[in-house]
């Protein structure tokens, strides 16, 4: 049978290299690049096509921090989420934060059921290990590729549920065994989410005798112990947590949360970049928003997250409960290792993206407390009662100044951090408009990053991070993986006020060869894979 072919001719060749665009042809058969030549940069057939762009093609781009674990399970639904495809992106990695939903063993699920339910809370877990999910996740073919990691979250609550403290000599051999398992199924390395339970109680010796086990192509991403007024100290544990690994480190969504902080930015930046002085192969990536977005139970002390973790907001209706809470919620509360949200924004800073009942969406704590003649602390806590993890936040507490600075760094990938969709939810835009947003603000608008820059953080940089050796570049014989766009006119659609509409700029996208969205609309095609690494 003669391969699928398609040549995109008189295309601006962005590679993905870092290297200065050129014209050129691009031919793929079946899902590889089998083509890739430069043209004259005068050879167009008509004297007014010199004045008019061409069309750029680029490597699929590659969201390094995605949630959409998931999202295959949804794609029968009558609107299939296509804000990944939609703006170019064709491969994502997920199981970030610490908070995969797999492993899952029998008998004490419940755990990974509470790490899943703020995601996807209608979504049953039909796996109990990596393989299983990994064989669920792939059976139905995907829109995107995905890249799957292994969450410390996961193993430690398999192990020890939203316990605090050290583990036993058995917990610790039983969060080994299910790392060792999901590394043999696929996983390309581990993540940790320490500002959540239950992977906010381990220290950094449990992390480190993890990271230990990973292969020299693996990947350790954190979400870091704090990214506010500890910044500084959780650069050092990642980096301590890493020493002495084969693994490479990968910060997930670098930044400064809260004005006071915003100064430590640059201090951050620095402190990674003396690491790589000695040898320490670290990376980081930045959503372009000032924006964060978590579930609002993230705000509460440690102790009470465990109480969630365990049993959900019905664990914070005993009245004892209630006031030790009460009594203590709020921004001057400190607690070692813990990152306190509110020391970093006001309950105006704070709105609600989500909630089961759709029920004050759109508004702040504060606007809400107002509203309803209610101090915002009470209206808070009241609402993780109520629902538990479900509760989704938007939290203003960035400057885009240290975005612009974070993005500046050449280690520096982009990603979305996109949660998943939920009927009637208002979102952060950040999954429908982190690329674009990149493409248009910090390269057309503010001159950050160069178009080739830009590609680059978003395609082969990111491809060697994760150790995808065929992607992240317009090479022959890599997979067939291609967003073609305008660069005069890309552009995020989204905003905090619409934040599902789709980008401009970006006709075509083609996944492992196949279009998956040509014209604004998804084709139906299914050609994404669950990509799994050589465990050799």
């Amino acid at each position: 049978m003669t391969a699928h072919r398609v040549v995109f001719e008189d295309v601006l060749i962005i590679d993905g290299s870092g290297n200065e665009p050129y014209p050129g042809v691009v031919e793929i058969a079946g899902d590889r690049i089998v083509r890739v030549e430069a043209v004259c940069a005068g050879s167009r057939d008509r004297a007014d096509d010199a004045s008019t762009p061409r069309r750029a093609i680029a490597p699929g781009f590659i969201d390094v921090h995605s949630h959409a674990d998931l999202s295959p399970l949804t794609l029968g639904t009558p609107h299939p989420d296509i804000s990944k495809i939609s703006q170019g992106i064709t491969t994502e990695v997920v199981g970030n934060c610490g908070s995969s939903t797999a492993p899952a063993p029998s008998g004490i699920r419940s755990t990974s059921q509470m790490l899943a339910a703020s995601l996807f809370p209608d979504t049953e877990l039909r796996w109990r290990s990596f393989g299983e999910w990994c064989e669920v996740i792939g059976a139905g073919g995907t829109l995107t590729n995905l890249v799957p990691l292994v969450g410390h979250g996961a193993l430690r609550g398999a192990a020890a549920g939203a316990r605090p403290g050290s583990l036993s000599v058995e917990e610790n051999r039983m969060t080994r065994l299910l790392l060792e398992e999901a590394l043999e199924a696929g996983a390309f390395g581990l993540s940790s989410g320490l500002i959540y339970s239950p992977s906010m109680n381990a220290d950094t010796s449990e992390l480190r005798e993890l990271v230990r086990l990973l292969p020299p192509n693996a990947v350790y991403a954190t979400h870091m112990r704090n990214e506010a007024d500890r910044l500084l100290q959780s650069v050092d544990e990642a980096l301590a947590t890493v020493e002495g690994a084969e693994a490479r480190l990968h910060v997930s969504h670098l930044k400064a949360a809260g004005r006071q902080n915003w100064p430590l930015a640059p201090r951050a930046l620095a402190a990674l970049r003396a690491a790589r002085t000695r040898g320490v192969r670290v990376t980081q990536d930045i959503y372009p928003y000032t924006a964060a977005s978590t579930t609002l139970s993230a705000c509460l002390p440690p102790w009470a997250q465990n109480l969630v973790n365990t049993g959900g907001g019905a664990a914070l209706r005993d009245s004892e409960v209630r006031r030790e809470i009460l009594a203590t919620l709020g921004p001057d509360l400190r607690i070692e290792g813990w990152e306190n949200i509110l020391a970093g924004a006001s309950y105006s800073d704070i709105a609600i993206s989500y909630t089961p009942t759709g029920e004050y969406q759109g508004l702040t704590l504060q606007q809400i407390a107002d509203g309803t003649d209610r101090d915002p602390h009470e209206v808070l806590y009241s609402l993780v009662a109520e629902h538990g993890t479900q509760v989704a936040m938007l939290e203003f507490s960035m400057s885009e100044e240290s975005i612009a600075e974070i993005l500046a760094d050449p280690f520096t990938a982009v990603g979305t951090d996109g949660l998943p969709y939920r009927s009637d939810d208002l979102p952060h835009p950040r999954r429908a408009g982190s690329f674009p947003r990149v493409l248009r603000r910090f390269v057309r608008e503010e001159g950050v990053l160069t178009l080739a820059e830009a590609v680059h953080r978003m395609t082969g940089l990111s491809a060697e991070i994760f150790g995808l050796t065929d992607r992240g570049r317009i090479v022959p014989g890599y997979a067939a993986d291609l967003v073609l766009f305008d660069p005069e006119t890309i552009a995020d659609g989204a905003s905090y006020e619409t934040p599902r509409a789709e980008p401009a700029g970006v006709h075509e996208v083609y996944v492992n060869g196949r279009c998956a969205y040509q014209g604004s609309a998804w084709t139906g095609e299914r050609s994404g894979r669950l990509l799994t690494r050589d465990p050799a």
